[in-house]
């Protein structure tokens, strides 16, 4: 008995030099792994901005998230659940069946908000909730923000054996924000927008129990790229990103319109313009199709809403020279003809921006650009909008809006992102805004921006720069990325050519190697590939550990020797088995 005694041991030992190789493999896995469902409270059964707002957060660490209304709740719906969350968004009683159901899930369990005291918890709360102005916010690390406003749940008792893991100080008061017991984790408010959002972002990694590299990705975005540039300006840009080896992104508008002087100005009006975008896409750039004209109406390109109608906030129902109200339900005489006029109005919107897509990607591929990302102008667009687009695009750009009801309401996640509501599209955020013209105080801002998103162990650092406004700003933008001490710049067509194989390829060349065009009007299924969101997880992780070819075939080795083990231990189990029958 002691031989196996001591092979177990030698088997232990032996085991662990691999496991410990394989610890980021395994954690990617496990990320693969979770299953989120989310118990929400509203006014409406139908999932709303909150939801949203909160899914752009949950969709960092997993694309399968579920949604479910507190009375709709069933037994089946935790069946694969790994983790819990109950958003409180209004004040309800929440059903009976419901609350047996959150109780007796054993996994972790994250509540926000509103009636906590319902749920078997360790907290009590207050029930009227506190404003508190130019608070100090922390979290475990130390990290702060200064001068907040933060709207949260003041705890009446709190729990001797909690941790917390977000706190708010004014004064000499010290409030828990966000805490944990055991696997119970509650956010003592239902604002859930910048600067909540940051410190979320981060304590969700204790959450998932998900530990991503403390690296600040960035990107960097070039703005409003339209044929009426002068490309001898842009090259300085382009020469100046390609010496810093900084990989950026490319934001083009195919066609200037100004509808008041007929003006109409195509890219392959601007060949040296041309001349500089293949260039730039050879060399680090990223294209990203920002609309066709990124105009509405009789606005000039740059002013307009292209994919919203501003006048009236509401979706592009209507053809420009018929602008009209989206009528209501009070408007008919049942909702079922309400919902067939809805159903009209959604297609119309529908087969615009089809419309507006294809034709602006044939522009660019007409000057050998490819596309491999949508921003929408003023980032304005409804949810069936990003349903339209990711038929075209794997990769959205910006910030995202969260209501068909007001194009205001939108925001940016502080991490990449994978939301359901984006159809398969993964969010890289703008976070960080631009440098206004003629406005002294951009830089400060942006510090400030940058500041916050630092608050994320994984947050991503992201702004843009309008090229007009030449070279010089442009360096003072990216110096105040490179103070970070822990930054790595995303490069979106790396990223692309992982998730999508079999299409279009981009290399890196110094000279302007045309590329194979993919077909007119192409568009992407995500059956046909790995996760887009998968993917940037993977490229990222890469780069991160920047694998030397030897790197990789010592990691090979290291396959072939835990292949090799496993063999010689089933021998060797095997030989000593039978020498203590004999």
């Amino acid at each position: 008995m002691n031989l196996i005694h001591r092979l177990i041991t030698v088997m232990f030992i032996c085991m662990s030099v691999p496991l410990l190789v394989s610890s980021n493999t395994l954690q990617a896995k496990q990320t693969d792994s979770i299953h989120v469902l989310v118990v929400f409270s509203s006014n409406e059964d139908q999932i709303d901005e909150y939801q949203r707002l909160l899914e752009l957060q949950l969709a960092h660490f997993s694309e399968n998230i579920t949604f479910r209304h507190s009375s709709h709740v069933t037994k089946s719906d935790l069946s694969k659940t790994t983790h819990l969350v109950y958003q409180g968004t209004i004040d309800e009683e929440i059903p009976s069946n419901t609350v047996k159901l959150i109780n007796s899930f054993t996994g972790p369990l994250l509540a926000i908000g509103h009636n906590i005291e319902q749920l078997s918890s360790y907290w009590k709360i207050d029930r009227d909730t506190i404003y508190l102005e130019e608070a100090t916010i922390s979290n475990v690390d130390d990290k702060q923000l200064t001068n907040r406003n933060v709207e949260l749940f003041p705890f009446i008792k709190e729990d001797k054996k909690q941790q917390t893991l977000v706190k708010v100080k004014k004064n000499n008061n010290t409030y828990p924000l966000m805490v944990k017991r055991n696997n119970h984790f509650y956010l003592a408010t239902t604002n859930l927008f910048s600067p909540v959002s940051h410190f979320l972002a981060d304590a969700l990694h204790f959450y998932f129990s998900v530990e991503h590299d403390h690296v600040n990705k960035a990107m960097l975005r070039l703005e409003d790229i339209h044929p009426k540039l002068i490309g001898e300006d842009l090259m300085e840009i382009a020469t100046y990103l390609k010496n810093k080896d900084i990989p950026y992104l490319v934001s083009v508008i195919p066609v200037y319109k100004n509808p008041k002087t007929k003006e109409e100005f195509h890219l392959s009006d601007n060949s040296k313009l041309v001349d500089v975008l293949q260039f730039m896409q050879n060399n680090g750039g990223s294209f990203v199709l920002h609309g066709y004209t990124d105009q509405y109406g009789n606005n000039p390109t740059g002013d307009g809403f292209e994919f919203w109608d501003k006048q009236h906030n509401q979706p592009i129902y209507f053809p420009p020279n018929q602008l009209e109200i989206i009528k209501s339900e009070k408007d008919f005489a049942d909702s079922t003809e309400y919902k067939k006029y809805l159903e009209d109005k959604k297609k119309f919107e529908t087969e615009y921006i089809k419309e507006r897509i294809k034709k602006g990607m044939a522009e660019l591929e007409k000057v050998q650009l490819y596309p491999i990302a949508f921003e929408a102008p003023h980032y304005a667009m409804s949810q069936n909008g990003y349903q339209v687009i990711s038929d075209y695009f794997p990769f959205y750009i910006g910030q995202v809006q969260l209501s068909d009801q007001d194009w205001r309401v939108m925001t940016e996640s502080p991490t990449i992102s994978n939301p359901n509501f984006l159809n398969g599209m993964t969010l890289f955020p703008e976070t960080v805004r631009y440098i206004e013209y003629n406005e002294p105080n951009s830089l400060a801002q942006i510090r400030e921006h940058i500041t916050e998103t630092s608050i994320v162990r994984d947050g991503v650092i992201s702004g843009f720069y309008h090229p007009f406004l030449g070279k010089d700003q442009l360096t003072e933008l990216v110096s105040e990325f490179e103070k970070q001490s822990h930054i790595e710049w995303i490069d979106l067509q790396e990223i692309y050519n992982d998730a999508f194989p079999n299409k279009i390829k981009f290399q890196q060349s110094s000279d302007n190697d045309k590329k194979k065009a993919p077909l007119n009007g192409d568009t992407f299924d995500s059956s046909q590939s790995k996760s887009a969101l998968q993917s940037t997880n993977e490229v990222l992780e890469e780069q991160s550990v920047s694998l030397t070819f030897g790197d990789q075939l010592r990691l090979l080795k290291e396959e072939l020797y835990w292949a090799l083990f496993g063999i010689g231990l089933i021998v060797i189990l095997t030989f000593a088995s039978y020498r203590v029958r004999k």
